[in-house]
């Protein structure tokens, strides 16, 4: 994904202006687990509290201060992958090509701490699972349907029912919250900036530099709201 944008320039005369939806998909599954203390997690902005840190000092044992970007980046690769049921294999051949070597028996006792320090998320994925079992089906908070009627009921639709609420609600307040207004705004104020990329859970434009400023403080004031 990275080496992919690195392609990317901006138009000519202008430099990127980027906004991240940032720790978005472990917040959602936080709340989506109904836990009080989860929720105040999900409620915090990311530059008073560190999600992926945080979950570093619960897997590695150790304070904050000594959490390295190195395990920064293994809590956040092992916790999506614990959210979403991937297998230490699975977890083991995506931080591979990410250029870190850890076993699958590595990866397995970073999933298995981080599950015994959240037991809510395994609770949560049995909510998840029964109700697909109930009714073949899961409804979005902004009402897209996952529907399983004809699926086989397994580990595979059970980790794709998993992963539909937190990264399909991401990618559609990336796109309601942040594409759609501001593509209206750069058109109400004939800017000359324009939007180059929908990255998921980021928006990313070019802007000429007089305008970077305006279109980065519209992004931000329109992706920070409450749901």
């Amino acid at each position: 994904d990275l080496e992919v944008r690195d392609v990317y320039l901006p138009d000519e005369g202008c430099i990127f202006v980027e906004g991240d939806l940032s720790q978005a998909e472990s917040h959602i599954v936080y709340a989506l687990t109904g836990d009080p203390a989860l929720i105040e997690i999900a409620r915090k902005p990311p530059w008073e509290y560190d999600v992926h840190r945080e979950n570093g000092v619960l897997i590695f044992r150790r304070p904050a201060a000594e959490i390295t970007k190195e395990q920064r980046y293994l809590a956040k690769r092992g916790v999506h992958a614990s959210h979403y049921g991937l297998r230490e294999t699975t977890l083991s051949e995506m931080l591979l090509n990410d250029g870190y070597t850890y076993t699958p028996d590595e990866c397995r006792e970073i999933i298995e701490a981080y599950f015994r320090q959240r037991p809510q998320i395994a609770e949560w994925q049995r909510a998840v699972r029964r109700l697909v079992m109930r009714d073949r089906r899961l409804v979005t908070a902004w009402g897209w349907v996952f529907d399983a009627t004809h699926e086989r009921l397994d580990d595979d639709l059970y980790r794709d029912a998993y992963a539909t609420e937190p990264q399909s609600d991401v990618g559609i307040m990336t796109n309601q919250w942040g594409i759609k207004p501001l593509d209206a705004y750069i058109r109400a104020r004939r800017l000359r900036s324009r939007i180059n990329l929908n990255v998921h859970d980021a928006v990313v434009a070019s802007c000429p530099p007089d305008e970077a400023w305006e279109v980065a403080t519209f992004l931000r004031d329109s992706l920070e709201r409450p749901k």
